[in-house]
């Protein structure tokens, strides 16, 4: 899943990365509404204006919820206002996102003493002093002699010593943490380390792996690019870059720098891990296998290797070969998370199944890194799901979500899906008639994640004159190229009050060459983006004659299945309850003006309707296509490809109802998503 239109406001520009001290409590990647809003709230409590900081604070934890600080400081506030039950629940909020925030323990152990709570007083004022003196130690820990002649730098020098002494013991001490699983300690120190010295190379690669392997591939990104601008033929460099250059849909870059890096160093096994994951990603599976492969050959013990080979030959449908490259990793590193979470999304296994205790005390681990809870609480809410356990489930979907930081702004989405709505009227497009290429080729499927949208695009694909291509990120890439291309300072959509026909046909040309390298002699290739439903009246400019299918489904089953589905990247809307709900009706919003003022054909799909008549609406599909029809798009679960979305394990089976009213396991739970979507649909 791709990184969606931001919501930005068109008289707004995007979000600027900073590569500052992370505050403490949670890391500070970018500059956004949510940090703006928190350093206003922060500084309205300073000033005593404790109202007014509640408001503030409220509303960043809404953009940004998964901020222990932002909580904390809520808690702050609500105290100085008075409300401390308030302040109860956002300390004991915080500690949730970061249980070794010792202030927020000493914080709410006082209001349970002032509520004459003693017991609960005692276990957080403990708990708060055990995390305090922790922390002394570990400060004592890192002095002069760990470190060794890097600590001796720092002690005499501090920041304000040879810049590249003191970049390299910031490093030092950047390892150290990692290695203790302290990551924001460790992201904190490669910061001060460029602060020291910005052309670091160490801390570049450092910092960007870190972020990558947070999923905050765009700010990854930026540090890796400079430090390979400072080395261009760095193959650490490159090795960690290439595949953050796929996640973010730049598949030919990552290409070739993952060929640049095994040119450099070809038996470097982690040449061979990147150019796996770089393939793997651009749709390749199967070239992906061997180099992993090679990579384990070199190191049997490689646990991110087993894991990438496990996800990759899951793609390809080789569930068996897949489950024991898992339970390898789980060999050699018994809690890790990712391979407990890809092992609870199979059901088969049954018996096999990681089971709830197992989960259990992995999450009680103490060195656990944010990302690993995040994984291991998805998989306990998975297992605790299949066995019944509805309520302890929700809990871990919960504990989830809310650990994953994401920024999200519904009034910025609702205000860029005015813009679209004012820009692509029926005017605009009888301006434009004429411009694009009358290319029959590209089938663009929309619709909400876990719509059904890869179950259409498998049917479709089961045609032989049908290659589904799967999500590509061309489209959007053309959108955020287009101001540039027209010479124009204004951001896509209001740049196209300008827009030219030579420009709209040569972006129309490039997407066709794209979807020709996937398959030079099928009818019809699909565009399985479904966030491409913000992007219609573009296609429609660059495609006259494409179709569209948009795929729909009943919105409570649409939004719990976003909540417990854990997205890599590209929904920062899906982690959040209420989100979830307002986005949806922006969506619905959108949709019902595509469904005015579109001059292609959409054929709507709805989930139910498929499942209830597969071979009605599967004949629709290939008829709206243009194409003859086909028994085999029937049998679709036979059909061999690869599959990189969530979906990969239902479209390898014969339809099934189970998903329909899902949502009613977890009614009691969803009263924010019913009030949202409830409040979402009078706003629209």
């Amino acid at each position: 899943m791709e990184q969606p239109d931001t919501a930005t406001r068109r008289d707004e520009k995007p979000a600027q990365q900073s590569s500052g001290a992370a505050p403490p409590g949670g890391a500070k990647d970018a500059i956004g509404p949510g940090a703006t809003l928190f350093s206003r709230g922060v500084a309205a409590l300073r000033a005593k204006r404790a109202v007014e900081a509640v408001e503030l604070l409220k509303k960043a934890i809404s953009v940004r919820r998964a901020r222990p600080l932002y909580h904390f400081k809520l808690g702050q506030a609500l105290q100085a206002a008075g409300r401390l039950d308030e302040a109860a629940e956002a300390f004991a909020s915080s500690i949730r996102l970061n249980p070794d925030l010792w202030p927020a323990h000493v914080a709410l152990g006082a209001i349970h003493q002032r509520r004459g709570d003693r017991v609960e007083a005692a276990v957080h004022l403990k708990r708060g002093r055990r995390l305090a003196l922790a922390g002394s130690i570990e400060r004592a820990a890192l002095a002069p002699r760990r470190l060794g002649v890097w600590g001796l730098v720092l002690a005499r020098y501090g920041h304000l010593g040879r810049k590249t002494m003191v970049s390299q013991a910031q490093c030092r001490l950047g390892r150290i943490h990692q290695g203790r699983g302290k990551l924001d300690a460790a992201k904190a120190a490669y910061r001060r380390a460029l602060n020291t010295d910005p052309d670091c190379i160490e801390a570049l690669n450092a910092l960007g792996k870190l972020l990558g392997g947070e999923r905050a591939y765009s700010a990854a990104a930026d540090h890796l690019e400079k430090a390979r601008a400072l080395e261009p033929d760095n193959p650490e460099t490159l090795a960690i870059l290439a595949p953050v250059l796929a996640w973010l849909g730049r598949h030919d870059e990552a290409v070739s720098m993952a060929e640049t890096c095994l040119v450099l160093r070809p038996d470097w096994l982690r040449s061979h891990c990147a150019m796996g994951q770089v393939l793997h990603l651009k749709g390749n599976s199967a070239g992906a296998v061997p180099h992993f492969e090679k990579a384990l050959a070199m190191d049997s013990r490689l646990v991110e290797g087993y894991l990438a080979l496990g996800t990759t030959l899951q793609s390809l449908g080789k569930l068996d070969e897949a489950v024991a490259q898992f339970r390898k990793c789980l060999s050699i590193e018994p809690g890790n998370g990712e391979a407990l979470l890809a092992l609870s999304r199979i059901p088969e296994l049954g018996a096999d199944d990681p089971e709830p205790a197992q989960l259990e005390r992995a999450l009680a681990r103490t060195r656990l890194s944010t990302p690993e809870r995040i994984a291991l609480s998805f998989a306990a809410g998975n297992i605790y799901d299949r066995s019944d356990a509805v309520d302890k489930s929700f809990e871990h979907y919960r504990l989830a979500n809310d650990l994953t930081d994401t920024e999200f702004d519904p009034e910025d989405c609702a205000a860029q899906v005015t813009a679209l709505i004012e820009i692509f009227d029926a005017g605009f497009f009888k301006k434009t008639e004429g411009y694009g290429v009358p290319s029959e080729l590209p089938v663009f499927i929309v619709g909400m994640p876990r719509s059904g949208t890869t179950l259409i695009e498998q049917i479709l694909a089961s045609h032989p004159d049908v290659f589904g291509a799967g999500e590509l990120t061309q489209i959007r890439i053309g959108t955020e190229r287009l101001p540039a291309l027209l010479g124009k300072e204004e951001v896509y959509p209001d740049c196209l009050a300008k827009v030219d026909k030579d420009t709209v046909r040569s972006l129309a040309a490039e997407y066709l060459g794209t979807l020709r390298g996937f398959s030079p002699d099928a009818s019809r290739i699909t565009d399985k983006m479904p966030m491409n439903f913000m992007r219609l009246g573009f296609i429609a400019l660059l495609f006259p004659r494409a179709r569209v299918i948009h795929g729909m489904r009943d919105p409570l089953d649409v939004c719990v299945s976003n909540y417990i589905t854990r997205f890599v990247t590209g929904v920062p809307y899906a982690f959040d309850l209420t989100n979830l709900g307002l986005y949806y009706r922006q969506y619905e919003r959108l949709m019902d003006h595509w469904r005015r003022v579109l001059p292609i054909p959409m054929l709507e799909v709805r989930y139910e309707d498929l499942i209830a008549d597969q071979a009605g609406v599967s004949r629709r599909l290939i008829d709206t296509c243009g194409l003859a029809w086909d028994d085999r798009c029937l049998a679709f679960h036979k059909t061999e490809r690869v599959v990189l979305t969530a979906s990969y394990q239902q479209v390898r089976q014969p339809i099934y109802s189970d998903s329909i009213g899902r949502w009613r396991r977890y009614e009691k739970h969803l009263g924010p998503l019913r009030r949202a979507l409830a409040r979402g649909a009078l706003e629209s």
